[in-house]
């Protein structure tokens, strides 16, 4: 596969985020009871949970991008606090997807931190089901994720483009992204790698440090 030297870098910071998730422990029967309390519903699949919050409460997991029967799944990283949820939603009704828009819009460097965002988010949901982590979701097939179709969230149209606004689908997806890559590398390793602008300015508009929204290691 011949991949360009933004997808490559991509793929390279991927990497240790996918060491860390095939290392990191299935969840216990009482985190899967309160991840199901915390979501209204048991996850599909398999999942890891990465973090809770400074209460114990599940924060965020990693959902394989298998979980079961039918199309995979596009989303990789679900945000479970539920404080920290209600407050990206409220967030979003206030016209905050409109606001980090135009703030993205501002600055090119923004931008381009968020499409490499986007590109490490593709390319670790592409590397775990191809070096098969936990393989016991249902079929896992090598090469059927494409790298690189689908960013943050699921999102399709995440690569620069000067002629359209960027879109951003849901600040917690963002929020998710941000939390879980700290939390599966430690706050020193991740800060080597380019940060969610969205969920960066998401936390500061909530008034929330990173430490705070998850126990970090």
């Amino acid at each position: 596969m011949r991949v360009g030297l933004a997808a490559r870098s991509a793929r390279v910071s991927a990497g240790p985020i996918v060491d860390a998730l095939r290392a990191w422990p299935l969840p216990s029967e009482e985190q899967v009871e309160a991840v199901g309390v915390a979501l209204g519903r048991a996850p599909r699949g398999s999942w890891k949970l990465l973090a809770c919050d400074a209460d114990g409460a599940p924060a965020v997991l990693a959902q394989h991008p298998w979980p079961g029967a039918g199309a995979p799944a596009t989303t990789l990283y679900w945000l479970v606090a539920p404080g920290l949820r209600a407050a990206a939603a409220d967030l979003e009704r206030r016209g905050g997807l409109a606001d980090v828009a135009a703030w993205l819009a501002a600055s090119r460097g923004r931008l381009r931190q968020l499409e490499m965002c986007h590109r490490r988010y593709a390319w670790t949901r592409w590397l775990w089901q191809r070096r098969g982590v936990m393989r016991r979701s249902v079929g896992a097939t090598p090469g059927v994720i494409r790298p690189g179709r689908t960013g943050v969230g699921g999102i399709e149209r995440w690569r620069l483009d000067a002629s359209r606004p960027p879109a951003v689908k849901c600040l917690h997806a963002h929020l998710a992204q941000h939390l879980a890559e700290a939390a599966l590398l430690g706050p020193a390793r991740s800060l080597g790698l380019p940060a969610n602008p969205v969920a960066r300015w998401a936390l500061d508009q909530l008034g929330v440090a990173p430490e705070e929204a998850i126990a970090l290691r």
